[in-house]
């Protein structure tokens, strides 16, 4: 009972709590909209496809020698942190000089004038992120989420007052994102120096030899190619449309419809946040009957859990940009954030099936096998926009990420390994079956009169419970051949 009180109540502070400010930035929308544009969005929604690939680069895929060091370095593990943070903050200082030169070239002209206000904000982000990645590590794995919480809690809540002011009160339109992207990190540092810095004695450390230099590079590197194709799929679309000269007002529509459904993705990862630890002690203690029973019952829970939620955000989407976007122009872009919440569906699986190759250290397979398939989402871009436009970019969105969701199946010990802890082969085509009738459903229902959604929705949630009181059904051990 006190695990299950432990487990409800992290995952109402991950995926609730830091929401809030997400929350009152949504509310905020139907005063500030009317001062901003779909080329407001496209600026925005370009600006944010090259920084995100550039922050990624700059974490040096450490977060896997964060974890690793936790576990295997007990009481020393912030010896190993410091250098890390340290690496991560000359990689942010190294990244906002490429990222300016980029910005330079690609979009001086879009910033009428204030492209040095843009860079400086996009350097404070840049070099002082790795605050968050260290922070997040630390009270995930130790399991006191609280002051991480709050802090980002307080960050995202003043940075909703900046988008207001800048946006409501100043009409600066696109600069009320790019100004506020550096108020979040500043009130990461200035919170995080008693706990992190001075408690856990866990700073940058610039100077370290070689050697480790060498060790945790070797560790995080080869994870990198996988992130940077995660990327891909959120980013490089906006750049591709930009550069087959796709108007501005259709880049803006993809990048606001690809803005609002990805907040479904902050409510899947702050669900994982709520179980990281966990999840990683019964996957290295999977040889025990009840920690492959724990893996089996959250797995099958979660996965189909998180579809239907992520079902009933799609499903109402068009409801909420008629509330809260209260131009025309801002009123339109509803299908796209209904594909893109719907191809987060097969996200969970992802996460839950790249866990034991992360656990073993074997990056290389995972960096392999989505280089592939962020070639595939590139070439299936390049082929279909300059016909198909937006159109082809979001397919492509939802495709992508059904291959991403099953892609580490390919390696076979990892079926073998997966295999020996659930039925997989249920599990996948079952919820490959039931994601795709989802996003069908909440597509061809997206006119529906709201009404009759909510009494669909009604209808849905009893049938779910009554397939949950099967659940024994799917939790019996696996007798199932390997895949």
């Amino acid at each position: 009972m006190a695990t299950r009180k432990k487990i409800f109540l992290n995952l109402l502070i991950y995926t609730l709590l830091p929401k809030l400010s997400t929350i009152s930035f949504l509310f905020i929308l139907p005063f500030v909209s009317k001062n901003l544009s779909l080329n407001d969005y496209a600026i925005y929604g370009l600006v944010s496809a090259y920084l995100l690939i550039f922050q990624f680069i700059t974490i040096l895929g450490q977060n896997v020698v964060l974890q690793n060091s936790f576990f295997e370095f007990k009481q020393k593990f912030h010896l190993i942190w410091s250098r890390s943070f340290g690496l991560m903050t000359l990689a942010g200082i190294l990244s906002s000089i490429v990222l300016s030169l980029v910005l330079y070239f690609t979009l001086y002209e879009k910033f009428n004038g204030y492209f040095f206000t843009v860079i400086i904000c996009l350097s404070i982000y840049l070099i002082l992120s790795p605050i968050d990645t260290i922070a997040a590590s630390f009270f995930v794995l130790t399991e006191k989420p609280l002051p991480f919480t709050i802090t980002s809690l307080i960050g995202g809540i003043l940075s909703t007052l900046v988008f207001f002011v800048t946006v409501g009160v100043f009409k600066l339109g696109y600069l009320g994102w790019i100004l506020m992207w550096p108020i979040g990190v500043l009130t990461s540092y200035l919170f995080y120096i008693k706990r992190i810095f001075i408690i856990q004695k866990i700073y940058p450390k610039f100077i370290s030899k070689t050697r480790f230099k060498l060790w945790a590079l070797k560790i995080g590197m080869p994870l990198m190619p996988h992130q940077l194709s995660l990327l891909i799929l959120n980013s490089s679309d906006r750049i591709l449309l930009q550069y087959f000269n796709v108007p501005s007002k259709q880049i803006g529509l993809y990048s606001q419809g690809y803005t609002i459904g990805s907040y479904g993705m902050f409510g899947v990862n702050g669900y994982f946040q709520a179980f990281a630890r966990r999840v990683q002690e019964n996957f290295r203690n999977s040889d025990k009957v009840e920690s492959r029973l724990f893996l089996r019952k959250l797995i099958f829970v979660s996965t189909f859990s998180l579809s239907v939620l992520l079902f009933f955000a799609s499903l109402f989407s068009k409801d909420f940009f008629l509330f809260f976007f209260r131009t025309k122009e801002l009123q339109q872009a509803h299908p796209v954030a209904i594909i893109v919440m719907c191809s987060y569906m097969y996200w969970s699986t992802y996460t839950f099936f790249t866990y034991p190759l992360l656990i073993s250290g074997k990056t290389k397979l995972i960096s392999m096998i989505s280089a592939i398939y962020a070639t595939i989402n590139i070439l299936g871009n390049v082929l279909f926009i300059p016909k198909y436009g937006i159109i082809a970019t979001t397919g492509m969105t939802y495709i992508s990420y059904i291959f991403f969701g099953f892609s580490t199946l390919l390696i076979r010990h990892n079926r073998i390994y997966l295999n020996s802890i659930l039925n997989l082969r249920t599990l996948c085509f079952l919820l490959f079956f039931v994601n795709i009738a989802l996003a069908f459903t909440s597509f061809v229902l997206r006119d529906l009169y709201i009404g009759y959604k909510l009494s669909i929705s009604a209808i849905f949630i009893a049938i779910i419970g009554l397939f949950y009181s099967k659940k024994s059904l799917l939790f019996k051990l696996n007798d199932t051949p390997v895949l």
